[in-house]
C-alpha cells in the first residue's frame, strides 16, 4: 500500500517528459517486457547483487524486482531526477551500464514505481508517476530489511503483464546465463532460475585483438536456438545469435560464445560499437570458425560418404540375391519412363513418343548389361533439409534422381535409434526400387512376387549397418 498523503510532498512540475520517453524506448527497445527485465537485471548484477527476487502478480497488474546489491546511498540519493535521463550512480569500465536509460523502461511500463533504497545504514523510500511527478514519503515504515534496491511496478501496461513471465525466464538463461554460473541467483516467484548449459566438447581461442572465443561440438545437435555464436560483454548476451554470414551444414552441431569484454556498446547495449578494434576481433574469430566448422565438416562428409558405401554395397549384394534387376533404375542423371517425355502432348503423338523413349533406353540399359558396366545405383542416406536440390522434397521420405535413392533423414519418421534408423533406410530404399519398376519391368507387378522381394529384402537386412548409423544426424 502507498503511504499516507500526510508524508508526501509531491513536486509542482514533472521532471519526466513520459510521451518523449515512450518514444524513445520505442525506437530502442522492440519489447517492453524484456528490455524492463534486462535492464533491472543489469543494474542490479551492476549493484553487486547475489540474490534478486522478481515477482509478478498478473491480476493484480503489479510487478516486483528486490536485490540485494549495494543500494543507492542516500548522499547520491536523488528522487527528483531519479528517473531523468544521464542520471547514474554507476562508475567504472566494468559496469555495463552509465547513462541512466534503463531506470525509465519501469517508468514507461507502470503507472508507478514505488523505490526503496537502503545503503547498509540508511534508507529512502518515493513514488514516480507516469504523470512524470514524484512523491517523496519521509516516515513511511521500511519495508526492505537488507541493503539493496526495492522497486514495485503498479498499473503495468498489459502488454507487458502478458509478456513478462516469459520474458523473465529468456533474460535470466540466455542474456545472463553467464553471471548465474558465477552465484548470482534470480528468482521469479518464488522459483530459482537456473543457467543455460552449452552442450558438447569445449574448444577455448584467445584471440590476439581481444576477447575469446568459445566453441561447442555436440555430435548429437544443439538446441535450434543455440545453433551460431552469442557475443558477450562482460558475461551479458549483446544481440541475437549469429552465424556471420558463414554456410555451413554443421552449425546444427555447434554453438559458441564470443567474449568482448573490452569492447564498447552501443546505447541500448544491443550491438558493440562500429570500430576499428571490434572489426579486428570479429575478423579474427570469423577465421577461427570457420576453420573449426570445416575440421568438423569434413570429418562427418566422410562418416556420410561411409555410410552411403555401406548401404549401397549391401543392396547391390540383395538385389542380385533376389533377381532385382538394379540396371532398370538406368544411368545416374536419367530419368526413367515418361519424365523425359513432354507432359503437355496428347493422343497418339504421346504414345509414339513414349514407346520410342522407352525402346531406346531398353536397348542403351541391355548394352551395358552385356559389358558389364556398373549401373550407377547407389543407396544414400541424406539429410534433406542441409541439401539445396533436396530440400524441397523435404516432407518426402525418399526419393529417386537416376541411379540414386536418397533417403531423407530429417523426415519426422525416421527414428533417432541408430538400429532403428538403419531399418528405415533400408526399407525406404525398397520402396524407391519397386516404384521406380527394378522389381519387375512389368507394368503389372504381381502381388506374390511383390510379397516375396520384400520378405527376402527384409531378411537380407545386414544388422552391421547400424554401426555405421548415426543415430542423430
Amino acid at each position: 500500500m502507498f503511504p499516507s498523503r500526510g508524508n508526501q510532498i509531491r513536486s509542482k512540475t514533472p521532471y519526466v517528459d513520459i510521451k518523449g520517453v515512450l518514444k524513445f524506448l520505442s525506437s530502442l527497445y522492440p519489447n517492453r517486457a524484456f528490455a524492463l527485465v534486462r535492464e533491472n537485471l543489469q543494474n542490479s548484477i551492476d549493484a553487486g547483487a547475489k540474490t534478486i527476487q522478481i515477482t509478478l502478480d498478473p491480476a493484480a497488474r503489479t510487478a516486483a524486482f528486490i536485490d540485494d546489491g549495494s543500494g543507492i546511498s542516500l548522499p547520491r540519493m536523488n528522487e527528483r531526477e531519479y528517473f531523468a535521463l544521464m542520471w547514474s550512480t554507476k562508475r567504472g569500465k566494468d559496469l555495463i551500464g552509465s547513462k541512466g536509460i534503463g531506470r525509465l523502461t519501469n517508468i514507461a511500463a507502470a503507472k508507478t514505481v514505488t523505490v526503496e533504497t537502503n545503503d547498509g545504514r540508511h534508507g529512502a523510500i518515493f513514488t514516480w508517476y507516469a504523470t512524470g511527478r514524484f512523491s517523496r514519503h519521509l516516515h513511511a515504515p521500511r519495508t526492505l530489511a537488507h541493503h539493496g534496491l526495492s522497486l514495485t511496478l503498479r498499473g503495468v501496461h498489459p502488454v507487458v503483464v502478458a509478456d513478462l513471465a516469459e520474458k523473465i525466464e529468456e533474460v535470466a538463461t540466455e542474456v545472463f546465463d553467464e553471471w548465474l554460473r558465477r552465484g548470482v541467483s534470480v528468482w521469479f516467484n518464488g522459483v530459482q532460475i537456473n543457467p543455460k548449459e552449452y552442450h558438447g566438447q569445449r574448444r577455448t581461442f584467445s584471440l590476439k585483438s581481444g576477447g575469446q572465443l568459445h566453441l561447442y561440438w555436440n555430435r548429437s545437435g544443439q538446441p535450434s536456438r543455440d545453433q551460431g555464436i552469442v557475443l558477450k560483454c562482460r558475461g551479458v548476451r549483446v544481440g541475437e545469435t549469429t552465424r556471420f554470414g558463414i554456410e555451413s551444414e554443421e552449425w546444427r552441431n555447434v554453438a559458441g560464445i564470443l567474449h568482448l569484454d573490452h569492447l564498447s556498446l552501443t546505447a541500448n547495449r544491443d550491438a558493440f560499437e562500429d570500430t576499428p578494434a571490434f572489426r579486428g576481433a570479429r575478423d579474427e574469430a570469423v577465421r577461427k570458425i570457420r576453420a573449426f566448422l570445416a575440421t568438423y565438416e569434413g570429418g562427418r562428409r566422410y562418416r556420410m560418404n561411409e555410410m552411403a558405401e555401406q548401404y549401397t554395397r549391401a543392396a547391390r549384394e540383395a538385389a542380385k540375391n533376389l533377381g532385382i534387376d538394379l540396371a532398370l533404375l538406368g544411368p545416374p542423371g536419367n530419368v526413367r519412363g515418361t519424365e523425359a517425355v513432354s507432359r503437355g502432348a496428347e493422343g497418339d503423338g504421346l504414345q509414339v513418343r513414349k514407346a520410342a523413349t522407352e525402346e531406346k533406353r531398353e536397348r542403351e540399359q541391355a548394352k551395358k548389361r552385356k559389358e558389364g558396366e556398373d549401373p550407377g545405383f547407389r543407396l544414400i542416406p541424406k539429410n534433406f533439409q542441409l541439401d539445396d536440390e533436396l530440400r524441397p522434397l523435404v516432407n518426402e521420405m525418399s526419393t529417386r534422381k537416376g541411379a540414386a535413392i536418397f533417403v531423407n533423414l530429417a523426415h519426422p519418421a525416421c527414428p533417432k535409434n541408430k538400429y532403428a534408423r538403419s531399418f528405415y533406410i533400408w526399407c525406404c530404399g525398397f520402396a524407391e526400387i519397386v516404384r521406380w519398376g527394378a522389381v519387375s519391368p512389368s507394368e503389372d507387378l504381381g502381388r506374390e512376387r511383390l510379397l516375396a522381394s520384400y520378405q527376402g529384402w527384409l531378411r537380407l537386412w545386414p544388422p552391421d549397418l547400424a554401426r555405421v548409423t548415426s543415430g542423430v544426424d
